[in-house]
């Protein structure tokens, strides 16, 4: 164990160590190609295993291998020293050379704090998207979005720029804004406010793709943001337990997906539950706003990232809870996908969610009655040909028929025979 833990620490910081290195190597390279008076103030790499997680962060993604390897970082002239016209920049630096840097377009004037939020293909374009966020916090307290497109060779700044403020026009109330497809056909959108408006009661602004640059091109707000945009499969196995039954869920994400799944929520009709079990880096738990769900989500936490989500051809097992006391019937899933980084509340699950039937477990009737308990039986036995669950009629029918004398004995009050049937 003192060998793991020490093997451990010499690793991180090594890391450590390297990163410094990089970016003193940056800034040595900056003052001879660009000029001693822009200082190096936030670098990552593209690669996991090297960036930072962060919640004020997104994942730094490199959809189509035009970063690897590579450092990015960002500059701003050091307006400490008597720069009258303070402007930041983006650059690229890869194998110990700078390959890219922007021009210094970014207004720099008042702003306190800037940082790499991620990097990933926003627009659906074959490109990789450099997203940055320069917070100016003297008079306003906004945090400006800059963008650039990398294409493996040259960056191209794509948002728009307000010309009078000589700022970007995209603003918004927190670091890291929402970053979501609100509309659901593939292209990343953005969340932020009117920036008109310097008050708590700013309203919600939607900064949009227009085919060339990211701005506000009156976008609506949406009720919620899609997490159904995908195909998905649940079984169950329902065994006994020590308290009763235990119902086990797989689920399986369709190859054809455009989301991955990271929430699945199932309708349940009893009180209790003893014990849950979940996947590695998955919870299970008891809905906080609808006392008819049960559901398993992932862990969002820096101690479990990456996060284990369930994408598009993949599957996830060993989702199961014990209860005591109840009967399977035939239940409702509910399954969302990951869009953005909010994680999904239960408002409008039941809207905002991929639907399909599955079983779960409620309490007996009280009293029982058998004959309508039989009659219960019949419509699953219905209702299971029509889910593919009986695979045939010939099967139906077998049951329907048992089910159905059952039924005729119990009237009879023939109990023996009906137990036997």
């Amino acid at each position: 164990m003192k060998t793991l833990l020490t093997i451990n620490l010499i690793i991180i910081f090594n890391l450590f160590l390297t990163a410094q290195d990089i970016e003193q190597e940056i800034q040595n390279l900056v003052n001879i190609q660009i000029g001693q008076e822009y200082l190096v103030l936030d670098v990552q790499s593209v690669e996991e295993n090297r960036n930072v997680f962060s919640y004020s962060r997104y994942e730094f993604s490199d959809p189509y291998n035009t970063l690897n390897n590579s450092y990015i970082f960002l500059l701003t002239s050091n307006w400490y020293n008597g720069s009258e016209n303070p402007r930041g920049m983006v650059g690229i630096f890869k194998n110990g050379s700078i390959i890219w840097y922007s021009e210094p377009v970014i207004n720099t004037e008042s702003v306190s704090d800037q940082i790499i939020l991620g990097t990933m293909d926003m627009n659906n374009d074959g490109k990789v998207e450099i997203i940055t966020s320069w917070f100016r916090g003297m008079r306003e307290y906004d945090y400006y979005i800059w963008i650039f497109s990398w294409d493996g060779i040259n960056g191209y700044l794509i948002n728009e720029i307000d010309q009078e403020e000589d700022q970007s026009v995209i603003v918004c109330n927190e670091e890291k804004p929402e970053i979501a497809d609100f509309d659901g056909d593939g292209v990343l959108e953005i969340l932020g406010f009117d920036p008109n408006t310097y008050d708590d009661e700013a309203p919600p602004m939607i900064y949009s793709w227009n085919g060339y640059k990211y701005g506000n091109y009156g976008f609506p707000i949406p009720l919620y943001i899609p997490m159904n945009l995908l195909s998905a499969k649940v079984s169950c196995k329902v065994t006994p337990s020590q308290y009763g039954l235990t119902f086990t869920y797989t689920v399986s994400n369709d190859s054809s997906s455009r989301q991955p799944i990271w929430r699945i929520a199932v309708e349940k009709m009893f009180d209790l539950v003893y014990s849950f079990s979940a996947p590695n880096k998955w919870q299970g738990s008891y809905s906080h706003h609808w006392d008819n769900l049960i559901k398993w989500g992932i862990i969002r936490d820096s101690e479990f990232y990456p996060y284990k989500l369930i994408f598009p051809g993949n599957f996830l097992d060993s989702m199961s809870f014990s209860t005591d006391s109840i009967i399977p019937y035939i239940s409702t899933y509910y399954i969302q996908g990951k869009n953005g980084e909010s994680f999904p509340d239960d408002q409008y699950v039941f809207e905002n969610s991929f639907k399909g039937k599955t079983i779960c477990g409620k309490n007996p009737p009280e009293p029982f009655i058998p004959r309508d308990f039989l009659d219960s039986l019949l419509y699953y036995n219905n209702q299971s040909l029509q889910l593919g669950w009986i695979k045939n009629q010939t099967t139906a029918d077998k049951y329907d028929s048992l089910f159905t004398l059952a039924k005729a004995q119990l009237q009879q009050n023939n109990n023996n025979a009906a137990k036997a049937t």
